[in-house]
Parts: structure tokens; C-alpha cells; sequence
């Protein structure tokens, strides 16, 4: 689902969390797998992920989190994350889009859910 995040929105956090065969919360990468997450435009929109995967405010261990902070007003922006195999092949990936709207006094809301 696309994200509009407000310019004086900070320290927003993502989290992907990773399902199994029969779509339980909280599965974990295979072994030897990796995963990445990037901004098309960090100057606009900067991903910086955790150096290990956090817990969402269910309490579900992530396969990766981080925060997300808008630079500057524009977009959409794609946001993607790759799970890369041990061999180096891709496992999957997936790509959702970031927009960053001017910053309104008084508020500081997200709306929509990034990599859902």
C-alpha cells in the first residue's frame, strides 16, 4: 500500500515481517538468505535499516526493519526489498511507493502502510 508521509514526520519505522507456508506471522529467512532494502531516491526519501531485524509493536520478530526519513517534498517514490539466496539468485522481491508532502504544523500522521 502506498505511503504519503509529511515532511515533519520523523523517526517513522518500517517492519517486514515474514510469513511460512501456512501464513503464520514471524517466519524467519532460510539459511544463508539475505534481504535488502532501498529508496530509489534517498534524496527525497532515505531507508536506513536496523543492523538486526526488530520486534513490531505486536510483538512479531521481523526479517527486517528500520526507519524511514523524509528529505525532501516529491514523489512517489519506490521503496523496495530483495531476498537474496545463497547462491545469489533473487527469492523474491517486492516494491511499494513513498510520497513526501509538505510538512502541516501541528501534524505529524503517516497515511497508508509501507510493504503490505
Amino acid at each position: 500500500m502506498p505511503l504519503s508521509l509529511p515532511l515533519n514526520l520523523l523517526d517513522e519505522e518500517y517492519f517486514i515481517i515474514g510469513t511460512d507456508a501456512g501464513g503464520n506471522a514471524g517466519a524467519q529467512l532460510g539459511l544463508g538468505q539475505t534481504i535488502t532494502v532501498v529508496s530509489a531516491d534517498p534524496t527525497i526519501v532515505n531507508l536506513v535499516s536496523d543492523a538486526t531485524a526488530g520486534t513490531d509493536n505486536e510483538g512479531v520478530v521481523s526479517i527486517a526493519s528500520g526507519k524511514v526519513t523524509p528529505v525532501k517534498v516529491g514523489g512517489p517514490v519506490n521503496a523496495t526489498w530483495t531476498v537474496t539466496n545463497v547462491d545469489g539468485s533473487v527469492a523474491e522481491i517486492a516494491i511499494d511507493t513513498i510520497t513526501v508532502t509538505s510538512a502541516v504544523a501541528g501534524v505529524a500522521t503517516s497515511i497508508g502502510v509501507l510493504f503490505v
